[in-house]
């Protein structure tokens, strides 16, 4: 059985206070219902019989207004993942069971440029008529983990990616011109390079990996915080020798 956080806020909420009841049912229904991505496969009969109440789908697109996308047979709640995990989507980390099952549903459904373009988004009317647009066009179910994700290369660390690492470009989510700023101003050129490189020579990249930057993110991550963890351990190894003149109100300062 899985378990869920909720925002007990929410009541004092204006726009869940102008919900009818049949519909304040409804919108827990979905948040506890839908998987841990965040989707929800439409069954509006079995949510009747749970709830109590008809709905129309159409009806119950424009009292969520915006709140969530239809996706061929499925419902999908795009803040549900930032609420649920406490990070954006681009920072869930693949060594974590659970957030690498998240991952995966974001994979095969191609959630990515949705969850991006709907962040994006101010106003959410328009956006849901520009997603209902890109659904039938472009979001398909993936057949296979090797399909890639079609990303115009326009950053030059894209470009750098394409040009000279083979092993990476076979990763089924490539980086986003966004991603790319995002890590070197995070992180650094230098050291972003040095990671992508530890990834390509990484024999079992495309086995466990999938994302190009939540891969390189998370190692990044992980080598920054072994460098200050280093950095601690020689401070506190050296802190007891140090001179204090205090002590030895006689004696200089010896040479450096």
């Amino acid at each position: 059985m899985s378990k869920r956080f909720t925002a007990t806020e929410k009541w004092e909420d204006y726009w869940f206070r102008r919900l009818s009841p049949e519909y304040k049912l409804l919108w827990l229904y979905l948040l506890d219902k839908c998987n841990l991505a965040g989707l929800w496969e439409k069954d509006f009969s079995l949510a009747s019989q749970f709830t109590g109440s008809d709905y129309d789908e159409k009806d119950l697109m424009k009292v969520f207004n915006g709140r969530l996308v239809e996706i061929d047979k499925f419902i999908f709640i795009p803040k549900f993942i930032e609420f649920q995990y406490g990070c954006d989507f681009r920072d869930l980390d693949e060594v974590k069971p659970l957030h690498k099952a998240v991952i995966k549903t974001l994979n095969k459904y191609n959630l990515h440029t949705l969850l991006i373009e709907y962040g994006e988004s101010i106003d959410r009317v328009q956006y849901m008529v520009k997603v209902k647009d890109m659904v039938k066009e472009k979001v398909k179910v993936k057949k296979n983990r090797e399909e890639s994700v079609a990303i115009d290369p326009t950053h030059p660390l894209q470009k750098f990616i394409a040009d000279n690492y083979t092993n990476i470009t076979k990763l089924s989510t490539q980086l986003t011109s966004g991603d790319a700023e995002k890590l070197i101003t995070k992180f650094g050129k230098e050291s972003v390079e040095d990671v992508l490189d530890a990834m390509e020579n990484c024999k079992t990249l495309t086995k466990k990996y999938t994302s190009v930057y939540l891969t390189a993110n998370h190692w990044l991550k992980m080598r920054k915080e072994k460098q200050i963890n280093e950095n601690d351990r020689f401070d506190n190894r050296t802190r007891k020798y140090r001179f204090d003149p205090s002590k030895y109100p006689t004696l200089q300062r010896p040479p450096a």
